[in-house]
């Protein structure tokens, strides 16, 4: 018997506290270990070179979408009342957590939002004209 269905091996884990190396092991749908070479799995996932972000979102919680938890400074949402599987546990921006558990963390002014490069036209047409 396999101590975990699934590892995810070799992962940059990303939380709200730290960033590191690691693997996490899951079982039963669930997060049971984060560790280093752990074994015994069904399964595994090489997530090396790639971010893994354990409890960013709780994929067995259903709910209906309420604006007030929203937390996005608008005075009303289209997603009102719409029913859902999953919600994020917490919300990281810019390598620092936001949103905890529905709670609003972060600080006023924290992740505004950066002014996009101004792009160059290219005004040359790569269309060609089809003859008879």
């Amino acid at each position: 018997m396999s101590n975990y269905d699934l590892i995810i091996q070799n992962g940059t884990v990303a939380t709200a506290a730290d960033v590191f190396q690691a693997d996490i092991g899951i079982k039963d749908g669930k997060i049971v270990q984060i560790g280093q070479s752990l074994s015994g799995a069904a399964r595994t996932i090489d997530a090396s070179g790639k971010y893994v972000l354990p409890g960013g979102i709780d994929s067995h919680v259903e709910r209906t979408i309420r604006h007030a938890e929203l937390h996005d400074g608008a005075d009303y949402s289209p997603y009102e009342g719409i029913e859902i599987t999953g919600w994020p546990i917490t919300t990281i921006v810019a390598g620092k957590p936001v949103v905890e558990n529905g709670v609003l963390v972060g600080t006023k002014g924290h992740g505004q939002y950066r002014k996009a490069a101004a792009r160059q036209i290219n005004k040359q047409s790569n269309l060609t004209r089809a003859t008879s």
